[in-house]
């Protein structure tokens, strides 16, 4: 690999990005970095080296100082939440994504640092491609004021070639053939290998490492989907294998630094090792004497629903190239062997490439991460593949009710509050947890509560109540099981102490406490329970959610509560609560006065064929009880009717239909003139846009609707029209008519509900006519689907005169029999255009 680095050198200097693409064990983590100092390090420049993963931060740094005969924080350092080890000298350092967002939030021009790697990209997280869209943007804003441009490069042994090619298309791509060993690929025979509808088979996983152990040498690698199975399967083989003889070690995130060792760590002389890993073995960490892998290729993802506002981890099965990635791991010492727990043939099917995180992840942390960066609209941003815009939009959403931006859409700032946020190096629902801690002067219990949602003890509870959970959180704490929890709980208390030089304190009842600053990290999940006695909610954001009865103990009995977190199943009609807060009445009487509305509400009844309208006291999506009103002046009611229009859709009206296809007909002249780089001043307008703009279009036109009952007969093309100037209007009626006039005399309706449009009309009535018909100045032609003269389909064509050359007299053949008395002439092109007879047409002649 290293012969590459000549012509790396070379591109990065005449390029601002650069791809890498060598395979496991090439040095792309741990050797080509070094080479790299000479040209892009010195007194007041650095190399910054991502690692998607803080065990992989503190290995590669360790190796990388080895290297040069030193320990970290010298020459080589490192950085992550809660451990730094960096100094003056540092040349490089390896780096969270989270460590260096807080670095490009301090300094977005990065005037300190002349190249940035992205280790591993190809996991594509949602760190690193808001990590590459910042630097991006950041090469592009502070060009001028860099007296070295910034240079950015992206390595992985498996990186989507097509897909960031296509982003970024002058991109260089360097490969290299790296080091690698064979590895012998081994399959499942069986259709399902050892998954299940219920996840992994443990018995058969357990006898297939005890049968590679026997057969191999070496150490053995195992992926697992997560900490449980991991758990599981090393309680079962400690059981029985000599301890003496091979060491079974577990390796994942939640283990203290000293239990993650044990696992990377070659074992002592004539000791063999199993280690039963997540996906945080499957890059850039080198496990010492692996020779075999045994993919379960399984892993746990964290997956945010948009329409619940929750994120959860589901078991998904890895990409192919995230096998070839964990099959790697075999080959880095010699020839080595890896056993995948599917067959082949479903192997075939698997997706090549991991979808970015982007499409499934909670956006709210990297909206605010955008606002603080100076980019209100995140869809400026040079990204690889933008958020969905309705995941944007929630963020958005979710930080008003935190109360950390101000203003409106595109053009949002951070509130005072959203500052303080910053400072935080939480994610934003953690951030409002801490912050309410303190003014609410209840800061112990929310760092504990803090812990116990981050922590995951929501997951494996056996009750769905927070105060259960939280009862167990404080145990832990308290019985020194872990390193990190305490670490942690020290981190939250230390932010607490700073906040509170910052933020005014009203202490909360502490029979509130709890409940209300779950209201504060999560104020759009507060629930009413639907059915005295029920187990049915309906939370503010408008999904309803039940309790399952195995873990609703205690809490069911409540009549409101906070959600903290769900998980559903395709056989349930609602999501299941998996955490929960009972809302004391009193917090419910004190803490909502000022956010329950009144307001009188409108609906159609489609039944009646009416308008119906009650006052309504709600919270959000909640209601909390209604009363029957009289309609009010239908002048009066412009934002009453607004808003139903926007619940019910434009179908509301009559001649919705009609519409339509009038929106179908400009849309078409649009699409033409861009096609054609024709200057065109067609609006953009669908059913989506129009509601948008009702107030634009429709809210003019009211004035004259007389009734109630008048409104939903309106002219919507009339009101429409107002909005188009009339060189438009002309067009739209020479250019896109509504029908088309055959050879024959008759008018058919050319419908434009798809492109091309179409027009139904019997084969006879085009005899005479040699080119296809068209609409839009003859710009495009329009399908014509011929009709035997019983109305059947006969044929469809765009192209008139290839259909009479070549596939009229097929037709004729196989007509002129069954509808003998109706002319099918030799040359049709010669032949008198009509919907007769033949004895019609001799009479008429």
């Amino acid at each position: 690999m290293l012969n590459l680095v000549p012509e790396l050198l070379q591109q990065l200097q005449e390029h601002p990005v650069l791809a890498l693409q060598a395979p496991p064990g090439a040095g792309k983590s741990t050797e080509l970095p070094l080479h790299l100092l000479p040209d892009f390090a010195g007194p007041q420049q650095r190399i910054i080296l991502l690692q998607p993963r803080r065990l992989a931060v503190r290995t590669v740094a360790h190796r990388l100082a080895e290297k040069l005969g030193e320990k970290p924080g010298q020459r080589i350092g490192y950085r992550m939440r809660d451990e730094v080890r960096s100094s003056s000298q540092s040349l490089l350092e390896v780096q969270t994504e989270g460590a260096f967002l807080r670095l490009l939030q301090n300094d977005p021009a990065l005037e300190s640092v002349s190249l940035v790697i992205f280790d591993e990209y190809h996991e594509r997280s949602l760190n690193a491609d808001l990590c590459f869209a910042l630097c991006r943007h950041s090469q592009m804003l502070f060009a001028d004021l860099r007296e070295q441009p910034l240079k950015l490069m992206l390595m992985s042994a498996t990186l989507d070639n097509e897909g960031l090619q296509s982003a970024i298309p002058d991109m260089p791509w360097l490969i290299s053939e790296g080091r690698q060993y064979p590895v012998t690929v081994h399959y499942e025979t069986s259709a399902t290998g050892l998954q299940s509808r219920k996840g992994l088979d443990i018995s058969r996983l357990e006898a297939r490492i005890v049968q590679a152990l026997q057969q191999h040498e070496g150490n053995i690698l195992v992926f697992l989907p997560g900490q449980s199975t991991i758990l599981q399967l090393h309680s079962r083989l400690e059981s029985q294998l000599d301890s003496s003889q091979v060491h079974c070690r577990p390796l994942y995130g939640a283990l203290s630094i000293k239990e993650q060792r044990l696992a990377i760590e070659a074992p002592p002389e004539g000791v063999r090792k199993i280690v039963l890993a997540t996906d945080i073995a499957e890059t850039s960490l080198t496990i010492e004497g692996i020779h075999c892998v045994i993919d379960s290729g399984l892993a746990k993802k964290p997956v945010f629903v948009p329409r619940s506002g929750l994120t959860r981890l589901e078991l998904q099965s890895i990409p192919r190239a995230a096998a070839d990635q964990r099959a790697g791991r075999a080959g880095r010492l010699g020839p080595g062997q890896a056993y995948r727990l599917w067959s082949e043939e479903e192997h075939q099917r698997r997706a090549r490439y991991r979808s970015p995180d982007i499409y499934s992840s909670d956006l709210c942390g990297p909206v605010l991460q955008c606002i603080a960066f100076g980019s209100s609209d995140p869809f400026e941003l040079p990204w690889v593949e933008a958020p969905p815009r309705a995941a944007v939009s929630q963020a958005f959403e979710l930080l008003e009710r935190l109360k950390f931006v101000d203003g409106s859409a595109d053009q949002y700032q951070l509130s005072r509050r959203g500052e303080l946020a910053m400072k935080l190096p939480l994610e934003p629902r953690l951030q409002a947890l801490l912050m309410a801690a303190v003014e609410g002067d209840c800061a112990r219990l929310g760092c504990e509560l803090a812990l116990c949602l981050e922590g995951g003890a929501a997951s494996g509870a056996l009750s769905a109540d927070i105060a259960v959970q939280l009862e167990q959180t404080r145990k832990d704490l308290a019985a020194a099981k872990s390193r990190r929890l305490q670490r942690d709980f020290k981190r939250y208390t230390d932010l607490c102490d700073q906040l509170r030089q910052e933020l005014d304190v009203t202490p909360i009842p502490e029979a509130f406490q709890l409940a209300w600053l779950c209201l504060q990290a999560y104020p759009e999940r507060l629930a009413k329970r639907l059915h005295a006695g029920g187990a049915e909610y309906l939370m503010a954001n408008g999904r309803g959610v039940q309790f399952h009865s195995s873990n609703a103990a205690g809490i069911t009995g409540s009549e409101w509560l906070v959600v903290v977190d769900t998980h559903s199943r395709k056989s349930d009609q609602r999501d299941r609560i998996r955490c929960a807060a009972s809302v004391p009445d009193g917090l419910m009487s004190s803490a909502f006065g000022p956010v329950v509305q009144t307001r009188l509400e409108m609906a159609f009844n489609k039944q009646e064929q009416r308008f119906e309208a009650r006052e309504v006291k709600r919270i959000a999506a909640i209601e909390l009880n209604s009363q029957p009103r009289p309609l009010p002046p239908l002048r009066e009611a412009t934002d009453m009717i607004m808003a139903t229009l926007r619940q019910t859709g434009l179908s509301f009206f009559e001649r919705w239909p009609e519409l339509q296809g009038w929106l179908k007909r400009s849309e078409l002249l649009a699409q033409l003139d861009l096609q054609h780089q024709s200057e065109t001043d067609w609006p953009a307008w669908n059913e989506t846009s129009l509601l948008k703009t009702l107030e634009n279009w429709l809210a003019p036109m009211l004035p004259a609707v007389s009734s109630w009952r008048d409104l939903p007969r309106m002219d919507l093309k009339a009101a429409l029209e107002t909005q188009l100037d009339w060189s438009l209007r002309q067009r739209l009626d020479q250019e896109a008519p509504t029908h088309y006039r055959a050879p024959s005399g008759l008018h058919h309706r050319i419908d434009y509900s798809e492109r091309p449009p179409k027009v139904e009309l019997k084969l006879q009535e085009l005899f005479s006519l040699s080119e296809t018909p068209c609409v839009g100045r003859g710009r495009q032609p329009i399908k014509l689907h011929l009709l035997s003269p019983a109305g059947r389909p006969l044929a469809v064509t765009s192209d008139l005169r290839s259909f009479w050359a070549e596939v009229y007299p097929q037709v004729k053949a196989e007509m002129k029999g069954r509808y003998p008395k109706h002319p099918w002439p030799d040359d049709p092109l010669k032949a008198e255009p009509t919907v007769l007879t033949k004895r019609a047409l001799q009479r008429n002649s």
